[in-house]
């Protein structure tokens, strides 16, 4: 039987987070539905998942949602849905069913929360903008270009590569694309292009990752990736979390558990709870597995082990740190994260001592991925 005090006394030292772990930075999409893990650094590649076809882009929206595109029907009569990945798992879901949004090669999120896309017609490429919340595509206008395979959106606004013409630059409200550097056009053939958030380096590439230099247009070659894989859309990740499940109840309401700063190695990382009995102790569970735990499939039912009533543990309890809620029963606990957890998963939950059935709470699990 699973006891509380089994791994209440256990602190998380630091030295387990320094150890020597694959970076895999970036996240990427594959034309024939595979989606990756990408490390800039080594060219590793692994995959996350594998789904539907047709993924011929990927761009991060301001609230941090990966899109895609995915292609049903026939060869002779594709249909093309947009689709949304999760950044975890790799799972696509479809937000707006089988809408036929059109043969979109490219996508791009901006700053200020829109989504654009460049889709493949007859003729001129179009630039497109994207309703996130109805899938509606509004037509911005003609590019003036017919290979446009890849879009990014940062300070210096649209930037775009054409299979040929290499970097252009597009207007955002006509759609017109212009060619900075009319004399340099390659290296010929690249589907994305990336933009590093921490560094404001460019990207570009396919099986490969290419350093741009978006003063003057060229390129240099950085890193093969493992296979070289046809690489459709790439992006940087992005510190995240993700919700495990339900809390069960604290005195005073759901155990809701969350992280409260930027989500970043090489700092603090606090995470906090809510509705607890005010000065209650409490511990917080770091785990690195979600699926299971002392040979037993998570999660675990907590109800017949302390009398509880519908509580779970969520994440496997490797390491805790001790922690005592404040006057107003938020319980906060910061983890000290080294550099050398950037991008490495890794799942937290909390456990109270109150006044609740059981005389413990256990708030819900949160999938953590940190980033430099």
């Amino acid at each position: 039987m699973l006891q509380l005090s089994r791994f209440a006394h256990r602190l998380l030292p630091a030295a387990i987070l320094t150890m020597s772990l694959a970076t895999q930075d970036m996240i990427g999409v594959l034309s024939t539905g595979e989606v990756v893990r990408l490390d800039s650094v080594t060219g590793a590649v692994t995959t996350l998942a594998i789904g539907l076809p047709g993924k011929n882009a990927l761009a991060c929206t301001s609230d941090n949602r990966l899109w895609t595109t995915v292609r049903s029907g026939s060869i002779l009569n594709p249909q093309f849905h947009l689709a949304v990945i999760d950044p975890f798992t790799g799972a696509e879901s479809l937000p707006f069913g089988t809408t036929n949004v059109g043969d979109i090669r490219a996508l791009a999120g901006s700053r200020t929360g829109q989504l654009f896309g460049i889709r493949d017609v007859a003729g001129s490429d179009e630039l497109v903008r994207i309703d996130q919340t109805t899938g509606a595509v509004t037509v911005q206008g003609p590019t003036g270009f017919s290979g446009i395979q890849a879009l990014d959106f940062t300070g210096g606004g649209i930037r775009a590569w054409d299979l040929t013409a290499g970097l252009l630059l597009i207007n955002s409200s006509t759609g017109l694309a212009t060619d900075p550097f009319p004399s340099i056009g390659g290296p010929a053939g690249m589907q994305y292009l990336a933009t590093d958030p921490v560094t404001e380096q460019s990207y570009v590439g396919r099986g490969t990752m290419h350093r741009l230099n978006t003063i003057a247009g060229t390129t240099g070659t950085s890193v093969t990736f493992a296979g070289s894989p046809e690489l459709r859309g790439v992006e940087f990740t992005t510190g995240r979390q993700q919700i495990i499940g339900q809390p069960c109840a604290a005195a005073n309401g759901p155990a809701n558990c969350g992280v409260q700063n930027t989500i970043a190695a090489g700092q603090l990382l606090n995470v906090q709870s809510i509705n607890h009995q005010a000065t209650a102790i409490g511990i917080q569970i770091v785990g690195f597995s979600e699926t299971a735990y002392a040979g037993l499939p998570l999660p675990i039912s907590m109800d017949p082990v302390f009398g509880t009533s519908g509580c779970f543990l969520r994440v496997s309890a490797d390491f805790t740190l001790l922690g005592l809620s404040d006057i107003n029963g938020v319980m906060v606990i910061g983890i000290n994260l080294p550099p050398a957890v950037a991008f490495q998963q890794f799942y937290v939950q909390h456990a109270v001592l109150e006044a609740v059935p059981g005389g413990i709470s256990f708030s819900n699990g949160l999938r953590i991925r940190p980033r430099l």
